[in-house]
């Protein structure tokens, strides 16, 4: 257990070593970044207001506001990332240009708040006063320049990177064409078999992103023969107070196993993106959580490369 928690550690440091000397971002990447990125920015208020149940006007208007400066930084610097991917530092600049000559044109009342809310007894309705599909359109053209094919001061070509056993990189699309190529649900019943076993407390194997299907599917067969298990037990127990127990019990089991294989699952994604299960953690702290669901989600498998990079 501590030769895990210490393997884990030293590839949590890797990562934010990585995040910290490798800027470039390869076209497919950026491309999947930024439209996660405007997703993020657009959907994720809704969510918190509604989950925190926010009334206070005044905090609404503050937490717009510091929402919206923490995505511009987001959206700079992965656009910066593309911008050196592909050698044209002054392309960033002019992106930027023209978005400021937009807002020139349509300025921002810093006064009001970016979010108007509406409630409803059923729902919560958010609306941005803010135009953001003009800037959105004008950051996502820089996906549309190819890469520059050789090593520079921010990193290596392509999304490689150098580690202490040889180069790799992350296709953004290999392994999802090969699990189409190969999809199949008898792959579903393995996996069934494994989760309901000791072997789910092993978190050493790879998931890539499609793979993440199978385990959707496994998860949820799983739960509907507990469920069926437990409306059965419902219907042949008497009705006394140990057999209440028992079934309150079996549904705290379930509880605890959902909990294992989420963890399983998630931590073998992870480490199919080169992340550390670490990461995990960053899935309770906001806006940390949306870079973890990046590389749940999005980021590619690692594969080795050439053992020398020119």
């Amino acid at each position: 257990m501590w030769s895990i928690i210490v393997n884990e550690w030293e590839l949590f440091k890797f990562n934010i070593y990585n995040l910290l000397y490798n800027w470039r971002l390869d076209r497919q990447s950026y491309l999947f970044s930024i439209l996660f990125t405007y997703i993020a920015l657009i959907g994720l208020p809704g969510l918190i207001i509604e989950f925190y149940n926010i009334f206070d006007e005044l905090l609404i208007f503050w937490f717009g506001w510091i929402h919206f400066a923490f995505f511009t930084i987001v959206i700079a610097i992965i656009s910066f990332q593309r911008s050196i991917d592909f050698g044209k530092l002054w392309v960033y600049f002019l992106a930027w240009s023209f978005v400021f000559i937009f807002f020139f044109y349509n300025p921002i009342n810093f006064t009001n708040s970016i979010f108007r809310v509406t409630r409803d007894l059923n729902y919560i309705s958010i609306k941005s006063q803010i135009n953001l599909w003009v800037p959105f359109l004008i950051f996502l053209l820089l996906g549309i320049f190819p890469s520059e094919n050789k090593k520079s001061k921010y990193g290596l070509p392509n999304g490689i990177i150098k580690t202490n056993w040889g180069y790799i990189n992350y296709p953004f699309l290999d392994n999802w064409n090969k699990f189409w190529s190969e999809f199949s649900l008898y792959k579903v019943g393995p996996i069934i078999s494994e989760s309901l076993s000791i072997r789910v407390f092993n978190i050493s194997k790879r998931i890539s992103r499609g793979e993440l299907i199978y385990y959707y599917i496994s998860y949820q067969i799983i739960i509907l023969i507990f469920v069926l298990i437990h409306m059965i037990l419902i219907e042949v127990l008497p009705d006394i107070l140990i057999m209440d127990y028992l079934l309150n019990l079996l549904i705290y089991l379930v509880y605890i196993w959902i909990s294992i294989y989420m963890i399983q699952v998630f931590s073998m994604r992870l480490h199919d993106s080169g992340s550390s299960a670490l990461w995990l953690f960053g899935l309770l702290i906001p806006y940390i959580n949306i870079y973890v669901a990046y590389l749940l989600l999005g980021k590619g498998s690692w594969h080795f490369v050439s053992d020398e990079i020119e």
